[in-house]
């Protein structure tokens, strides 16, 4: 529960950046973002989506400062975020696409071409280095980097005898009655 501090950390300083000295936004957006149902219910759970999520949360900030000044620490810090995102879990990869697409159209658009492929490449070595052992290990014993844990026995049973409901952005955002 204590690791979703992050997340509104996040948000303090991305709407900081945003609007700066507007400490009302900056603070409305982390109340917002502490307050959210879906992170209320589920900051009580262990498992591999909530700590995903803060991985997700502290790649936004490593990339937030790579983009300020991009150094092969940052570069360093922002793999190792991006590697425990996809270690923790695949959906990862939407932060990970966002921040080499983001570093990419910054070197596109300022012409710093050396230091854009520096970030690229350290940033890459390192997320290979933090998740590529387990992905390639799927593909050694499973033939497919992308296994669902839902294929196995024991998951599969339990998952087939829970009821089954329609949802929608509605459950996401309030409590249910």
């Amino acid at each position: 529960s204590v690791l979703g501090l992050v997340h509104a950390w996040t948000s303090f300083v991305l709407v900081g950046r945003l609007l700066p000295g507007n400490r009302i936004a900056q603070l409305g957006s982390a109340a917002f973002t502490l307050f959210l149902p879906v992170h209320l219910y589920s900051a009580g759970f262990l498992g591999n989506e909530y700590i995903c999520a803060v991985f997700c949360s502290l790649s936004l900030l490593a990339l937030v400062r790579v983009l300020d000044r991009p150094t092969a620490l940052r570069a360093l810090w922002l793999g190792l975020c991006l590697g425990a995102a996809m270690l923790s879990k695949f959906t990862g990869f939407v932060v990970v696409a966002g921040a080499f697409a983001t570093i990419g159209l910054r070197m596109l658009l300022t012409r710093e071409w050396a230091s854009g492929i520096r970030v690229m490449a350290v940033s890459g070595i390192v997320l290979l280095l933090t998740c590529g052992w387990f992905y390639g290990r799927n593909v050694w014993v499973y033939g497919t980097p992308f296994q669902m844990s839902r294929e196995t026995f024991v998951l599969s049973r339990y998952e087939n005898i829970q009821t089954k409901g329609r949802r929608t952005i509605w459950e996401y955002v309030l409590f249910d009655p």
